[in-house]
């Protein structure tokens, strides 16, 4: 392993393009051994060489495994560039550009925020972008790794911002519903929001590590309420934030429009929650990577062949749509199924 502080810029990305799974798919044991010490190299450079790296990474044809993308701001017209290692979900999936919109909508200037799986980072830069930013970020991940590319992302790119206006960031690692409870316990933490974009398809055992889908997926062993719409994870960790808002806190989160309204009202009924604002409603591309399967069964028609919502699929038939397209071309961004997706604003009843 090269030591990148001592290291020319061609030869760290060069060590950065060429890192590679044995069979294609990534297994637990290669990221640890072959992605980790990257993220770990690359924060022991200072911020000059990593926004070298990263550009010049980002102009490499072709996936590697340490890749590095240009990230377009919702608040902004700028376009950063941030490292994009395998395990770390993309910027450009609908469902972060539908929360990076709506958290444009909040007024965070000045406020103590949680964001709940980080992830890349770009909400987190977005929101330290804005023209007032807020006081504080607390950033809670549950993969330790993705949590250190969303500090080596966050700080390169805003190290001038972070101190211009003396914002704290602080990092926690763990599933946020234990962080949540733990953090009540110690009345150390009080959030005006708690936000984030979390996985809403139920996936247990070796499943979420095959498939590299943790973005996507969730394990339901942990997290069983409401599992048949897949809002297990969303539920707990809603449950345990009410605990840690402020008297006037709210949370905002992505919530699947795979789900029926009567679904959602009840979920939120159950949590002593009410929904203050619809800040997105928007029609969106299925995820092709990530199965339909827990749907089956249900007859709620909230699955559709066509952007405009039109042409109703039911989920058996869906998942169908998706193998068939996925098979045709693996890489493929869009595989012809469409479902809404809402961002909620919710605060205690």
């Amino acid at each position: 392993m090269i030591v990148f502080a001592r290291s020319t810029l061609a030869t760290i990305v060069d060590c950065l393009t060429h890192v590679a799974s044995d069979g294609g798919r990534w297994l637990p044991e290669e990221k640890r051994n072959r992605i980790y010490p990257l993220t770990a190299e690359l924060l022991a450079c200072d911020v000059s060489k990593r926004r070298q790296v990263a550009k010049l990474l980002a102009c490499c044809d072709g996936h590697c495994g340490y890749a590095a993308v240009s990230a377009l701001l919702e608040c902004s017209s700028e376009r950063p560039t941030i490292f994009l290692p395998v395990d770390t979900f993309d910027p450009a999936d609908p469902w972060s550009k539908v929360f990076r919109q709506a958290l444009a909508k909040l007024k965070v200037g000045g406020k103590t925020l949680c964001e709940v799986g980080p992830g890349s980072g770009v909400a987190t830069i977005e929101l330290i972008n804005l023209s007032t930013p807020p006081a504080k970020i607390v950033l809670d991940e549950l993969d330790p790794h993705v949590l250190a590319v969303t500090r080596l992302n966050v700080e390169t790119v805003c190290q001038e911002r972070l101190t211009e206006f003396g914002i704290e960031l602080e990092y926690l690692v763990g599933d946020a519903a234990n962080v949540f409870q733990w953090l009540a316990l110690q009345r150390s933490h009080r959030f005006d929001y708690i936000i984030g974009c979390i996985p809403q398809v139920p996936a247990g055992g070796d499943n979420l590590w095959e498939w590299q889908n943790m973005a996507h997926e969730y394990d339901d062993r942990i997290h069983s309420h409401f599992r048949d719409w897949g809002l297990g994870l969303l539920y707990d960790v809603q449950r345990a934030g009410k605990e840690v808002l402020a008297a006037d806190g709210a949370m905002v989160f992505v919530h699947s429009g795979r789900v029926p309204d009567a679904v959602h009202r009840q979920f939120h009924q159950s949590l002593g929650l009410k929904v203050r604002r619809t800040l997105i409603n928007e029609m969106i591309a299925h995820c092709p990577t990530t199965s339909l399967e827990y749907l089956f069964g249900h007859k709620e028609h909230l699955l559709f062949a066509d952007r405009e919502g039109n042409k109703p699929l039911t989920p058996e038939d869906a998942e169908c749509k998706r193998q068939q397209a996925i098979a045709t071309d693996p890489n493929c961004h869009d595989c012809g199924v469409y479902h809404r997706v809402l961002v909620l604003e919710t605060v205690p009843n």
